[in-house]
């Protein structure tokens, strides 16, 4: 993998990032202010529309209050956004730039996963996911899940939900029976999911056990912990970026695989890095720092455009890191 070392700046702070199916479009969530100031106390999001080939932004669109997840469906002519201030999900046509409709959904919908013509939904505070029929746009069914889940993938055959609670689990879920099929142990505080191309190897980021767990799917087990506690981190920074204290501790903040499995790609956000590790082995294959003298740029989440080879990190910082999926 190769990282571009002049990151996109952006006019707003995004939280979540997905990626049309054609690669064409970025999109970004930004749960920051945004319209008059009477929506201080709850002010609506925004999602950003970026050309990455360009690399300029090309729309701006409303949605509901504090935009926590984001999701592109299978043609590419929708987005949806999971809006946590407002409990619903906000549904936008991509060629009018604008929500068309919303979906109330459980308490804190955090994280998104489209498959097929169905939507699931990651309640965070509800401790639930919502079914979602797109074509109708209504909630077909909830189902219980661990406790404050944050983060979710569907397989390639859209069989399967994979769903990550702060309880140190992950919910394997059967699409068709809406069955919890395995509850699989993985690392503390487990906060983002990625699925290999294959759909046979998921990949958990374990912010406060600074791990990854390896899960193979064909058994449903962990197989593999990866530990990122010897991955080398700069001091904490004070002000106008001067190094002091003690080194920021490795917590993965997301993690992505490469189109043909081979790496993985964790963030830390607060330590300002991308770290490309084997997948196999989980040995280091290169780190990279994102911040310069002044600017910290922490990211946050990762959306792969396998097609393209391409894979792209969100940061917290104002900031589109955009990384070339080649050995």
């Amino acid at each position: 993998m190769r990282i571009n070392s002049q990151p996109m700046m952006l006019k707003e702070a995004p939280r979540a990032i997905a990626v049309s199916p054609f690669g064409d479009r970025v999109y970004l969530a930004n749960p920051g202010v945004a319209g008059s100031l009477r929506n201080l106390r709850r002010p609506r999001g925004t999602v950003t529309v970026v050309d990455p080939h360009a690399r300029s932004e090309v729309a701006r669109i409303l949605v509901g209050r504090n935009p926590s997840g984001i999701a592109v469906d299978p043609d590419g002519e929708r987005i949806y956004v999971a809006n946590s201030g407002s409990n619903d999900v906000s549904i936008v046509d991509v060629r009018a730039a604008a929500e068309t409709s919303r979906v109330e959904v459980g308490k804190q919908p955090w994280a998104l996963a489209c498959s097929g013509d169905r939507l699931y939904v990651a309640n965070a505070h509800a401790n639930t996911m919502s079914v979602v029929d797109t074509d109708a746009q209504r909630v077909l069914d909830t189902v219980r899940t661990g406790r404050r889940p944050t983060s979710l993938v569907a397989s390639p055959s859209g069989d399967r939900v994979y769903v990550c609670n702060n309880d140190a689990t992950v919910s394997a879920i059967d699409t068709r029976t809406l069955g919890t099929v395995a509850t699989i142990e993985v690392g503390r505080n487990p906060v983002d999911t990625a699925l290999d191309p294959s759909g046979t190897r998921l990949y958990v980021a374990n912010r406060l056990s600074q791990s990854i767990t390896v899960i193979d799917t064909t058994v449903l087990e962990a197989i593999q912990t990866i530990q990122l506690s010897t991955l080398s981190h700069r001091p904490g920074l004070g002000l106008f970026g001067v190094a002091f204290g003690d080194p920021v501790l490795p917590e993965p903040l997301a993690v992505g695989v490469s189109g043909d499995g081979t790496r993985l790609l964790v963030a830390f956000w607060e330590a300002g890095t991308l770290a490309v590790l084997d997948a196999r082995s989980g040995s280091r294959v290169s780190e990279t720092q994102l911040d310069d003298a002044k600017y910290s740029i922490g990211p946050i989440e990762i959306a792969a455009d396998w097609p393209n080879r391409r894979l792209y990190v969100s940061c917290a910082d104002h900031a589109l890191v955009t990384v070339r999926d080649e050995l």
